[in-house]
């Protein structure tokens, strides 16, 4: 029998290596160039000198702002006028007025006069009315209350002239008080009544709450040393009442004496 050839095997076409080695050498090259910028770039980075880096930068251009704020708000305060300090100055002027209102003397009868740092008063009475020693009393109580200082009087029959101070002031004031009719000649004459209530100290309970409702206009006259003095003349006292002390005027040993 004749021997048969072994079959041929198909050709093959060979694999390109070459070619697929090539292209990942490029990728590695590609990668290899991206990363070595990203890594420049970062190491080449500086950030501004005109941004604070840190926190302390930051409070520090704060505190800078802040010492130029009160710098500025100093040198306004000080090329403005201390009108406060001014107008803080004690005067007792004022004070002197109103009393002088209160005894019923007008701007249209007193005389007020200034010369350097001295103010003066000029104040007529009516003897009919107030004599020196009562307006000398309300005057001095006036201006005592108002941090005022009495300083010195000086007193004739006719006459008397009062000094006051204040111990943060330089100016003096002074009243001079003077019988003078005349200036009240044409002022129409006013009248006056006073209710005084007698006895109060020994009553209570229902009785001294209807008498306390008075109007207090309405003086009490209190009894001292008994059960109830010494209640009513604080509730007159809370009520803005005027209260006087009703002392006995019949002398040691009455009625034998």
């Amino acid at each position: 029998m004749p021997k048969r050839k072994p079959a041929k095997k198909p050709a093959t076409r060979p694999r390109k290596r070459k070619k697929q080695s090539s292209s990942k050498l490029w990728m590695f090259i590609v990668a290899g160039l991206i990363s070595t910028a990203i890594i420049w770039f970062i190491l080449s980075y500086k950030p501004s000198a005109k941004l604070p880096s840190t926190q302390t930068e930051t409070s520090d251009i704060a505190q800078k702002q802040d010492k130029a704020a009160k710098d500025k708000k100093a040198k306004s305060t000080a090329d403005t006028p201390d009108t406060d300090a001014a107008r803080k100055t004690p005067d007792l002027e004022p004070t002197i007025i109103a009393a002088l209102k209160e005894l019923d003397i007008h701007d249209n009868i007193y005389k007020l006069q200034k010369k350097g740092n001295t103010v003066t008063f000029k104040v007529p009475l009516d003897d009919n009315v107030y004599d020196l020693n009562f307006a000398n009393m309300i005057l001095k109580g006036r201006v005592e209350k108002a941090g005022g200082r009495f300083v010195s009087a000086k007193e004739s029959r006719k006459t008397q002239t009062l000094e006051f101070a204040h111990d943060k002031s330089d100016t003096k004031w002074k009243v001079e008080l003077y019988y003078d009719a005349k200036p009240y000649a044409q002022k129409a004459p006013t009248k006056t009544l006073a209710i005084v209530v007698d006895d109060f100290g020994e009553i209570g309970g229902n009785l001294l709450s209807g008498f306390l409702g008075l109007p207090t206009s309405v003086t009490f006259a209190i009894m001292p040393e008994y059960k109830h003095s010494v209640y009513t003349m604080q509730k007159a006292h809370e009520q803005g009442r005027e209260s006087i002390i009703h002392v006995p005027m019949e002398p040691i040993g009455y009625p034998q004496t």
